[in-house]
């Protein structure tokens, strides 16, 4: 650098002589002289040879060669004019020479310029700042190699290498830092040691063991710590849950199931080979209940032992006794434990019958012998005959010994002993029958009428006379005719002494309504109530009924030439248990339309329905034989449009409805919608009592908008009650009705569409009847 610099200042002019030499040539331009032009210089058109070479000019005056004047002339590096400046970085200076290192002043990619040839200074002569690693020594520091290792004697930092600097001294130290460093250890693995004094000091410590197949911790075992080691047949769960060998993975993790080969199977209750069975290789399953062998040689039952056999005899319980002369529960006894030994007899009771009874081949006792049946057991002992004469009489006697041979009575229990009597009646009478004062719980049946006993069961009865055990009794208008009587035990134990007693009695007029030939027509107008009375005291039983009534009975008419919601009620007062049955068709083949009983928190009879049109029968019956007597037949008929579709409300419940497809019946007693479809339902109401009803239950899973009306006597009118919208119900929607202090009478619930959209559809209504 410095000789570079010396040569550039060699071939420039002396820096006195430049400005003199300017003058000069100035001065002789003034003078018109001619004058020879250093070699190398540009003729100054003067008319004299300025280059030098003999010629004047061509007439152009000569021009001064002069640093400064803003051109570069032959000599200069560069010439800017009064730009030249010998402070200004990057500046031409003013000697013409392009700034350069060396100068003295710091230009652009120089970081320093003080102007001399010290290279050791602060600046060097490249005007670049001393640094650390330039490869001079500069104050402040012990070495520079002009290198970035730290591995040799002058660190990076241009500090001298020593122990304990952080780094290690090629071919003078080992290592240079407090932590362990890397070793070889006795069994070949890569273990870590101590530095001291930057050479390694101490035992090489083994490292801990990884999963790799070899010893790493120097202990003799390969892979410990892990389950297993890569590649050796290792423990591993099978298919079947249990401990089989398969190959270690390169995780040193057992085999998957699939690899695990399953072990022999052992004693253990488990299925080791995994093929489904457990122990199959042995006698039993331990700890399963097998057959053994008990102290007594009969087999018994014992849990399988822990070696996969049964057990002896101390732990093989024996079995339960059987009848078989064997001792089979090892207690010394024969047929101990049961019943009884065969052959073996004892006195016996049933009811109020005594016997014997012997043991059978089954150690069971056979069934109590009661001796010889009596002479009125069945029908072929030609039964004693009743008298039918005016009056009362008792028959007594036993059913000890008796067979059950009429086990099809209707009314009461089937299976006990029975025996039969003859009733012959030569005129129509009012016949009575009373078991009071029989030992058993009896029951009397009445067969016939026909000469063949026992014949068809026309009537029977179950404790209808009280008392305990429970007797019956049978009131019945019977025709002229041969009668069969029956007095029968409720179950196979009522058995024993029997009382009989018969009262024959002159029955009066018949009724003019006792058969359906001769029902009294019933007249009506829509919606009214009327009534007629009646008594059944003297009439005869419609044996064809299908509504469990068994008391005499009288009959009425009803002609509907359209169809049309019938009511029906004997709430008149009276205390005998009623029953009214209602039957359509002819009186050759009626048929059940229904049946209506114990209304109102009593025994007196209500119904309510619908009926087509066409003729109809109602039936005023008793419950019993014993129940008849006079009474009041109250009935309302509504026929037109709330008869068209209407359904009767026959108990409490939930019903499931629908108003798609209907036409409109009636208007509700509330809300805004008017001529929407509605459903009719009909109810008997009771006097003073409550109905409520509901469609609040469907608010939450069906969309129909629904308000509920009840009326009385029809579904057109004046409203008892109507609601729109329950806000108690958990959806829009649902509503709930409810009427209190009703009458006697016929009632109508209608659920009609409300004003949101759709106008009909399904709902489910909810009622609590009377």
């Amino acid at each position: 650098m410095a000789q570079a610099r010396a040569r550039r200042e060699s071939e420039r002019p002396a820096a006195g002589l430049r400005p003199l030499l300017g003058l000069l040539v100035l001065l002789a331009a003034a003078c018109g002289h001619d004058w020879t032009a250093a070699d190398g210089a540009t003729d100054g058109g003067d008319g004299t040879d300025g280059g030098g070479d003999g010629t004047g000019d061509d007439g152009v005056e000569a021009e001064a060669t002069l640093c400064g004047n803003g051109a570069r002339d032959p000599g200069e590096e560069c010439d800017n004019g009064p730009a030249n400046s010998d402070t200004a970085p990057d500046a031409c200076r003013t000697d013409c020479v392009r700034a350069h290192c060396g100068d003295g002043v710091v230009d652009s990619r120089e970081t320093c310029d003080d102007g001399n040839d010290i290279d050791d200074d602060a600046c060097r002569n490249d005007c670049a700042l001393a640094t650390c690693g330039d490869g001079v020594v500069d104050s402040g520091e012990a070495c520079d190699d002009g290198n970035r290792s730290n591995a040799d004697a002058c660190l990076n930092t241009c500090a001298a290498a020593s122990c304990g600097d952080g780094f290690v001294w090629e071919g003078v130290e080992t290592c240079d830092s407090p932590d362990p460093i890397p070793c070889a250890t006795e069994c070949g693995s890569t273990g870590t040691q101590s530095c001291l004094d930057c050479r390694p000091a101490g035992t090489c410590i083994p490292p801990a063991e990884t999963c790799n197949g070899r010893d790493d911790d120097c202990d003799g075992e390969r892979d410990d710590g892990f389950d297993c080691s890569p590649g050796d047949m290792a423990s591993c769960t099978t298919r079947c849950g249990s401990v089989g060998r398969g190959p270690c993975t390169a995780t040193c993790e057992p085999a998957d199931i699939e690899l695990c080969e399953p072990p022999d199977e052992i004693c253990n209750a488990a299925d080791d080979d995994c093929d489904t069975l457990a122990d199959e290789d042995f006698p039993c399953v331990r700890g399963q209940v097998v057959p053994c062998a008990t102290s007594c040689g009969t087999t018994g039952t014992g849990a399988c032992i822990d070696t996969c056999e049964p057990p002896d005899a101390t732990a093989c319980t024996p079995p339960p006794e059987v009848c078989d002369g064997v001792d089979q529960d090892c207690d010394t006894l024969v047929d101990d434990d049961l019943e009884c030994r065969p052959g073996t007899t004892e006195p016996c009771t049933v009811g109020t019958c005594t016997g014997t009874r012997t043991c059978a081949e089954t150690c069971t006792w056979s069934p109590c012998n009661l001796g010889s049946p009596p002479a009125e057991d069945d029908c072929e002992g030609w039964p004693r005959t009743i008298s039918d004469s005016l009056g009362t009489r008792t028959v007594t006697g036993d059913t000890c010994g008796a067979a059950d041979d009429f086990s099809t009575v209707d009314c009461g229990g089937s299976g006990g002993p029975d025996v039969v009597y003859r009733l012959t009646l030569r005129t129509r009478r009012l016949v009575t029958l009373d078991t009071t004062g029989t030992s058993f719980d009896a029951v009397l049946s009445v067969r016939g009428p026909g000469g063949t006993c026992p014949g068809p069961e026309l009537v029977c009865d179950d404790d209808s006379a009280g008392g305990t055990p429970g007797q019956a009794r049978i009131v019945a208008v019977l025709e002229p005719a041969t009668y069969w009587v029956v007095i029968d035990g409720k179950t196979p134990g009522d058995t024993g002494d029997y009382v009989l007693t018969v009262n024959v009695a002159d029955p009066g007029s018949v009724p003019v309504n006792d058969s359906c030939a001769g029902a009294v027509p019933l007249t009506y107008a829509t919606g009214g109530m009327r009534s007629v009375l009646g008594s059944t005291a003297s009439a005869s039983h419609f044996s064809g009924g299908g509504c469990a009534a068994a008391g005499p009975d009288v009959w009425y008419s009803l002609s509907l030439p359209e169809p049309a919601v019938v009511y029906l009620d004997t709430l008149d007062g009276q205390t005998w248990d009623s029953v009214v049955e209602v039957r359509s068709g002819d009186c050759s083949a009626s048929t059940l339309a229904g049946c209506g009983q114990d209304a109102c928190g009593g025994l007196r009879s209500q119904w309510v329905g619908r009926l087509d049109a066409g003729t109809h029968y109602v039936l005023v019956d008793g419950r019993r034989t014993i129940d008849r007597g006079t009474f009041t037949l109250r009935y309302q008929v509504v026929t037109g449009a709330c008869a068209t579709d209407a359904v009767a409300l026959a108990a409490d419940g939930t019903y499931s409805g629908t108003t798609l497809g209907a036409a409109n019946h009636s208007e509700p007693g509330c809300g805004t919608a008017w001529g929407m479809p509605d459903a009719v339902f009909a109810f008997g109401g009771c006097e003073g009592l409550s109905f409520s009803a509901s469609t609040c239950s469907s608010s939450t899973m069906l969309p129909l908008d629904t308000v509920l009306t009840v009326f009385r006597d029809s579904c057109i009118g004046a409203a008892l009650a109507c609601n729109d919208d329950d806000p108690d119900c958990p959806a829009p929607g649902g509503s709930t009705v409810t009427v209190s202090g009703l009458n006697n009478r016929l009632h109508f619930l209608v659920v009609d569409g409300g004003a949101r959209p759709p106008a009909s559809g399904p709902f489910q209504l909810t009622v609590d009847l009377p």
